[in-house]
């Protein structure tokens, strides 16, 4: 019997969502429809802290607060709105919210709102401008209790409602392992009703996902089986080999590279477009490199690198005492790092770890609980404070603020012989951050750190470096992936 035909006549209609769960679910995961409810929120808030101070009698107050001093009051509306939406954005509160606990979504919600308090009460501190203390207090307490609320409520929702998806291959094993990983992670909220794919004989059909039939099955099915989400598993194929191969060429000998088009192609291209006489093709190669945004990004990183050197220099210093009276050993730690062209240059940070941590073994990544990262190490991971040398990288030129984490030698020697396109990622500077270290977790695989470092290096553009900066500001306070 046909499958997709059994699953509908055993869950007629159970299994299909309502459209209107739909559009809740859609626009409670849209950003825009958040901010707006987020404004109104913090309007009542600010607004009721007023009429309580000037109506309700309330402990450590003398009196009730005088109706006129509305009015003599700068309300600073751009402070009070602005700086709401930036502080909720830096903790991750306009994220899918289904990854955390209850508890958790209140611990972003109170630094949030804590945070936007004392930036008001900076603001007007020194600015010397008239406020009375207890509204703002009053205010942050309503803010919290209004946006954790909120947030809860947002989370409820999406969680409830579960995206109906089916995963269509070009082989049955590619699709069966993200549909796996779909799965195990179940706060996506994603149902996997099957997979689409060819090539099931010679592997077998995986228990856990039905086999729904064939790439060609794929259209006739979708609509009946209630399906709100395709996506394609891709395998590695010739193109991918060929990258790889002209990579090594490349980094000495600059080659444009260019592709004649599918439909498929021209779809998912957003990059730029040549022609042959009367021939289109996809140029593939856009980098960092070009000579204007090249420019651009240096005279950011030399700026911007500078003066954090000049501004954290107290903290440099602090941090310095800490590790070496903490631990013997050396403040810093310089550490040899592939970086653009495959040219070998010294990293450099605050040292985390024993003294000749690795002095007796090969070459391996710092886990969860490792005996070698001391105390006040595991403190400067935490907050990435150990990153921080690496200003000087980026001063020197060896780095940037923002592009492919570097890694090591051995571990290049070994991702090159079994990732295509490994060598693609030293066609640029390497960066302090980057898209897979804010996209990404400190264990994600290499594979798919690399597919992010190839997506930043193929849309590149300036706003990307300053949106990952903000991005890993937000991981910092977060403490997502750490």
């Amino acid at each position: 019997m046909d499958k997709p035909a059994e699953i509908l006549r055993s869950e007629p209609r159970a299994a299909e969502p309502a459209a209107m769960q739909r559009e809740l679910r859609a626009l409670f995961s849209s950003a825009p429809f958040l901010v707006v409810v987020d404004l109104v929120l913090v309007l009542s808030a600010y607004l009721a802290a007023w009429l309580i101070r000037m109506h309700v009698p309330l402990p450590m107050t003398q009196e009730l607060l005088p109706q006129e001093r509305w009015g003599v009051v700068d309300h600073q509306w751009w402070l009070l709105l602005g700086g709401q939406v930036f502080f909720l954005y830096i903790f991750g509160l306009y994220d899918d919210l289904r990854s955390l606990r209850y508890r958790e979504v209140l611990g972003h919600v109170l630094p949030a709102a804590g945070g936007h308090v004392v930036l008001q009460t900076t603001f007007f501190y020194f600015t010397n401008a008239v406020f009375p203390r207890s509204v703002l207090l009053i205010f942050g307490l309503l803010e919290a209790g209004l946006l954790g609320g909120w947030r809860c409520v947002v989370k409820r929702t999406l969680e409830t409602q579960r995206h109906r998806v089916v995963v269509v291959g070009e082989d049955l094993h590619s699709a069966a392992e993200l549909a796996r990983e779909m799965v195990s992670n179940p706060w996506m909220g994603y149902e996997v009703v099957g997979i689409f794919a060819d090539g099931e004989a010679s592997t077998g059909e995986p228990p856990e996902f039905p086999l729904l039939g064939s790439l060609a099955d794929a259209p006739r099915f979708l609509r009946e089986l209630g399906v709100e989400e395709v996506i394609f598993a891709s395998q590695q194929n010739w193109k991918d080999r060929i990258l790889d191969a002209l990579s090594g060429v490349q980094l000495k000998h600059p080659l444009r590279i260019a592709i004649y088009p599918s439909i498929w192609d021209i779809t998912i291209g957003r990059l730029r477009h040549v022609t042959v006489h009367d021939t289109p093709l996809i140029e593939v190669r856009r980098t960092p490199n070009e000579p204007i945004a090249r420019l651009v990004k240096r005279t950011f990183d030399i700026s911007v690198s500078l003066l954090g050197l000049v501004l954290l220099a107290p903290l440099f210093a602090l941090i310095a005492a800490a590790v070496r009276f903490t631990s013997p050993g050396p403040v810093f730690y310089r550490q040899e790092r592939v970086g653009l062209g495959g040219n070998v240059f010294r990293l450099i940070k605050f040292r985390t770890m024993v003294p000749d941590a690795e002095a007796a073994e090969e070459e391996r990544l710092a886990c969860p609980g490792d005996p070698r990262i001391t105390p006040i190490g595991a403190v400067l991971r935490r907050f990435r404070l150990d990153e921080l040398p690496q200003l000087v990288n980026v001063l020197r030129g060896d780095m940037s603020f923002v592009g492919p984490r570097p890694e090591r030698p051995g571990f290049v020697a070994r991702y090159s012989r079994e990732l295509p396109g490994y060598q693609e990622r030293h066609k640029v500077k390497p960066g302090m951050t980057g898209l897979a270290q804010v996209r990404g977790f400190y264990d994600t695989s290499p594979e798919k750190k690399l597919k992010y470092d190839l997506a930043y290096i193929y849309n590149y553009r300036f706003t990307l470096d300053l949106l990952i900066l903000l991005e890993t500001l937000k991981v910092i306070l977060t403490r997502r992936g750490s």
